[in-house]
């Protein structure tokens, strides 16, 4: 009995201390996995750049890593994969997918999809898909589902959710609530309010502003200029109308 126990004790120090493998999804290649990575500049840093860290990743300067799930402190942080938990540095970089909080200093990027909150210093970029909070001086998304609050928000393709900025800009269709000195969507459905708020080919809902303009449109604009093209009266001041 007292053999089998030691067995499994071993087995077990073992098991913690033994690297683990991790598939690569994108090649044959395996990771090491540690729940420590510490370093001054990659590749001053153990373990190296091809492992996944499940705990803490620490740097001076700047390090890489295969993945991260937990805690990432330092002043660069490059992932080639993924990365799940807390990012607190001044560069964080994430070439796959990311889950959780990121703190840049200067900007946070993911060329993956995001869910979380993102907050930067000058810029959040996501390449897919943002569900979630993205505070920075310039945030800029595939798809938006949540809240952008920055000088500059822009969107590439279908987006739902809030805008707070300078300039609000949406290149495929928005449904939702845009604010902002300057509002324009390709199509949009919801409410616009700002200086100008320009809808390019159609929409749907409520424009307040300065000026609004409409190629298509249904619903109600307030505002001194309003132009709405499929409108009995293209221009009108004050207000306009088509339903």
């Amino acid at each position: 009995m007292k053999k089998i126990g030691f067995a499994v004790l071993s087995a077990a120090l073992v098991g913690c201390a033994a690297v683990a493998k991790d598939n690569d999804l994108y090649s044959t290649e395996t990771h090491t996995s540690t729940p420590l990575q510490v370093g001054i500049a990659d590749p001053l840093q153990l373990p190296s750049s091809s492992c996944n860290v499940y705990g803490l990743r620490w740097n001076l300067f700047y390090d890489a890593s295969f993945g991260v799930y937990g805690l990432d402190l330092g002043l660069v942080g490059l992932c080639r994969d993924k990365m799940t938990g807390l990012a607190v540095q001044a560069v964080n970089w994430v070439d796959g997918d990311f889950c959780g909080l990121q703190f840049g200093g200067v900007f946070n990027v993911v060329n993956g999809d995001s869910s979380g909150a993102q907050f930067g210093g000058v810029l959040n970029s996501d390449r897919g898909s943002f569900w979630g909070f993205q505070s920075a001086a310039v945030n800029n998304v595939g798809s938006l589902f949540g809240v952008q609050l920055g000088c500059v928000n822009w969107d590439r393709s279908l987006s739902q959710g809030l805008q707070v900025g300078a300039v609000n800009a949406d290149l495929n269709e928005f449904d939702g609530c845009s604010v902002g000195l300057i509002n324009t969507a390709d199509s949009f459905t919801g409410f616009q309010f700002g200086c100008i708020n320009v809808i390019a080919t159609a929409g749907s809902g409520f424009q307040l502003g300065v000026i609004n303009a409409a190629d298509v449109f249904t619903g109600v604009q307030i505002g001194a200029l309003n132009l709405l093209g499929n409108a009995v009266v293209p221009v009108m001041p004050f207000f306009n109308c088509r339903f």
